[in-house]
């Protein structure tokens, strides 16, 4: 992609040269225009890289994100069904503390 690019780079310097310099002037200019444009295209398609990778880390936090949610949401309704089961088992239990508590009064 690189080369094609430059050489496309070249041509167009040289053919906008070559009509008001000398053949060795234009291909100078077009030999300069190449080697730019091919460093250019590694630190173009580098950033690239660098923001598709990025995009594809936000969108996997994303996914995860979501998934975690649904995970917690179900986990905080089972707690909370136990907790109900819990609190029924330790209202009975108290109640019965209560009673004995009571009747050992009573005696």
């Amino acid at each position: 992609m690189n080369l094609i690019v430059s050489l496309l780079a070249f041509v167009t310097v040289f053919a906008a040269s070559v009509a008001y310099n000398l053949v060795e002037t234009s291909l100078f200019r077009g030999v300069y225009a190449f080697i730019s444009v091919f460093f250019l295209m590694y630190v173009f398609r580098w950033l690239w890289a660098l923001a598709s990778k990025s995009n594809e880390d936000i969108e996997a936090q994303q996914a995860n994100t979501e998934t975690d949610d649904v995970d917690s949401t179900e986990t905080v309704a089972n707690d909370q069904l136990r907790n109900d089961d819990n609190d029924e088992e330790t209202s009975v239990q108290t109640a019965a503390f209560v009673k004995d508590l009571l009747n050992d009064k009573g005696d």
